[in-house]
């Protein structure tokens, strides 16, 4: 009643006055102050008695613009698209004649901004702008584009156009609304180009010169994407729970559902991340939730919280179903890259990535980075993968793995024994990679030509030693060099003991070592060597002949008794008869 007793006063001094100008100051006073009730009836009662056409029109433009506030306060969201509606009779009921058609479309953008529409909003508050400028316009028009540009899920690069905005500023004539508004808006800019301690800076400032903002969420929502820039998690969700209870509108709901799942996932609360993603869910599925779906792409890189997500035996299928609903733009991509990296990790086909891969050019994707020396890592079983999305998209396949991924085929085809593919997949690569002159030097110690092979040794990892080992013994072998043969595969066989991947190769240079030696009158040696052979042939179900041949050595040079039962099961039924004949007989 008090409120409504000083209205009167305020409106009877106006009125008889006729001053459209403090009409004006007086109502958005009122407004700034958010006591949107109060200067909607004043506004009311301006308008139906006065007889000044300038304080009709000008109590007309605000009477809208407190009840839109009245509106989203009470978070009918909807009736603001009313109080558009109202406000545009000011063509109709000021046809004749205007003064503040600038107040029109500054209070035009306003509305607007409540309904989160920022793009629209910027076009009104610069033509409130053009028709009569001042600094809180400059203020509204900065407003309306960090906020446009910060509802923009993904950020742009280059805010030089807002910079230049607030340099244009002139804090020397701002009022104190005015200048809490200012140093908001620096610290939005402050927050978009990265630098979050002068934001936070800058929001503590707006915070002290207007304490209505601390009620607001929007206020506590960017003050938390302040602390959580600084990496401040834990006083960041404190401030994200603080704006979700106060926030009405489901745009602002959203970012924030989205900022707290983030925050909450990296603090290992998950059982509040999942909640919080849920909460997002509500808010539409996958189909039409942009916030759902960068939540979803967010999590690989959430800690190990896709270990705890409640969805995660689904999660493939989610992203899958990303990529499809995006495949033409940024967020599309990078459901797609989620699945090319997983296939770097685990050289796994997903059938939505190969279908993916089938339709898409490199230049679609040329943004995209892997890291592709991991093919280099892959097994055969996995590499036969790598072959297959080869064949599938050979442009595709050169922009993501070019070098490294040619070298990848050329062990694929250097494993598989195809030497003439490995050869031209290996002459394809621009790498100076050790493993690149391993495939090189083995090649062509293949072809008797071990020299390479030899200078490179020194540079190659253990693995690849133990291999060059053979190899070297073999490219020796073909020049007839005994000399280097049994220095090379003596060492091979001794260090490749572990290798379960050498056993032909242990079992080649072993049966080669054995007659060499025979043929020596070194029989010991030879026995040696025959005998790693019968290990390594005894459990191999076919090679009856080798068998039959080997163990007729080991017979012959051991003498009879040697031989154990246990020993000769391993031959076909035939040998065994055989071998007994000689043991019965007691002779060589």
């Amino acid at each position: 009643m008090v409120i409504v007793f000083l209205f009167l006063i305020t409106f009877n001094v106006l009125f008889g006055n006729s001053v459209s100008e403090e009409v004006y100051k007086k109502l958005q006073h009122q407004i700034e102050i958010k006591n949107f009730l109060g200067a909607k009836r004043l506004a009311e009662r301006i308008f139906k008695k006065t007889k000044d056409a300038k304080t009709r029109e000008i109590a007309f433009i605000l009477y809208w613009e407190a009840n839109g506030y009245l509106h989203y306060k009470k978070g009918e969201f909807n009736k603001i698209l009313q109080d558009i509606g109202g406000l545009n009779l000011y063509w109709f009921l000021f046809r004749n004649q205007r003064f503040y058609e600038d107040v029109y479309f500054e209070t035009l953008g306003k509305l607007y901004t409540l309904l989160f529409q920022y793009r629209r909003a910027v076009i009104f508050f610069i033509q409130a702008y053009r028709l009569k400028p001042s600094q809180r316009k400059l203020l509204e028009i900065i407003y309306a584009t960090e906020m446009a540009y910060y509802n923009e899920i993904r950020p742009y690069l280059d805010y030089s156009f807002l910079e230049m905005l607030l340099n244009r500023v002139r804090k020397d004539i701002l009022n104190i609304f005015e200048l809490a508004l200012y140093q908001f808006e620096l610290g939005l800019y402050n927050l978009l180009i990265g630098k979050c301690e002068t934001a936070y800076k800058n929001f503590r400032k707006s915070f002290d010169l207007d304490k209505s903002f601390l009620t607001e969420g929007q206020a506590d929502f960017f003050m938390g994407r302040a602390l959580e820039c600084l990496g401040d998690l834990k006083r960041a969700f404190f401030y994200y729970k603080k704006a979700l209870t106060s926030v009405k509108h489901p745009l602002y709901k959203k970012n924030i559902l989205y900022r707290i799942f983030i925050v909450s996932a990296k603090l290992k609360f998950y059982r509040e991340a999942n909640s919080y993603y849920l909460g997002l869910a509500k808010f539409g599925g996958i189909e039409n939730n942009p916030y759902l779906q960068e939540a979803t792409l967010s999590i690989p890189s959430l800690g190990d919280f896709k270990d705890h997500f409640y969805w995660k035996k689904s999660y493939d299928l989610l992203v899958a179903k990303i990529m499809w609903l995006n495949i033409n733009n940024e967020r599309g991509k990078r459901a797609f890259l989620y699945f090319l990296k997983k296939f770097l990790q685990t050289g796994e086909l997903y059938p939505e990535f190969v279908t993916a891969w089938k339709i898409l050019y490199p230049q679609e994707v040329k943004s995209l980075k892997i890291s592709s020396a991991k093919v280099l890592n892959f097994k055969l079983n996995q590499l036969e993968n790598l072959k297959k999305l080869f064949d599938i998209n050979k442009d595709l396949f050169k922009h993501f793995f070019r070098d490294y991924g040619y070298l990848a085929l050329s062990k694929y085809f250097f494993l598989i024994g195809n030497w003439n593919k490995a050869e031209e997949f290996v002459k394809e690569t621009k790498l100076k990679l050790p493993y690149k002159f391993f495939i090189e030097g083995v090649i062509k110690a293949y072809k008797g030509e071990p020299y390479l092979l030899e200078s490179i040794y020194s540079s190659l990892d253990d693995e690849y030693k133990i291999q060059s080992l053979f190899w070297l013994g073999w490219g020796y072998l073909l020049n007839d060099r005994w000399d280097l043969v049994s220095l090379y595969w003596e060492d091979f066989i001794k260090r490749s003991t572990k290798s379960s991947n050498l056993l032909w190769e242990r079992l080649f240079s072993s049966y080669y070592l054995a007659n060499h030696y025979e043929e020596l009158g070194f029989t010991q040696k030879a026995l040696r060597f025959y005998s790693l052979c019968w290990d390594l042939l005894k459990d191999l179900k076919n090679f009856k002949g080798l068998k039959r041949y080997v163990i007729l050595k080991l017979t012959t040079l051991k003498g009879p008794k040697v031989l154990t039962s246990e020993e000769i099961k391993f031959l076909d039924n035939g040998w065994q008869k055989f071998l007994k004949y000689l043991l019965m007989r007691g002779g060589n």
